[in-house]
């Protein structure tokens, strides 16, 4: 990783990256995982999901990653469709 992407995840003061990402692949890994994730109680899901769409947006976005890398890695159709304009 480079420094200034590891600079940008260490001053990141509203998302909270819980996820350290060193590679590309740990970063789609960590995406998919954000998306994907369904082991929430639905007083919090709503919430919960909205902080794992914003950080999976911003991993995204940071590391550059495509749709295909994103479904190639075992993304569901729709949460690339959810993502839209992003990827």
């Amino acid at each position: 990783m480079g420094k200034c992407k590891r600079r940008t995840l260490n001053n990141k003061q509203g998302l909270d990256f819980e996820l350290y990402c060193s590679t590309r692949q740990e970063a789609v890994n960590n995406i998919i995982n954000l998306l994907d994730e369904k082991e929430i109680s639905k007083s919090k899901k709503l919430q919960k999901k909205q902080d794992n769409y914003k950080q999976a947006v911003s991993m995204i976005s940071m590391f550059g990653i495509t749709a295909e890398e994103l479904s190639e890695a075992g993304a569901s159709y729709e949460d690339l469709l959810g993502l839209g304009n992003i990827i």
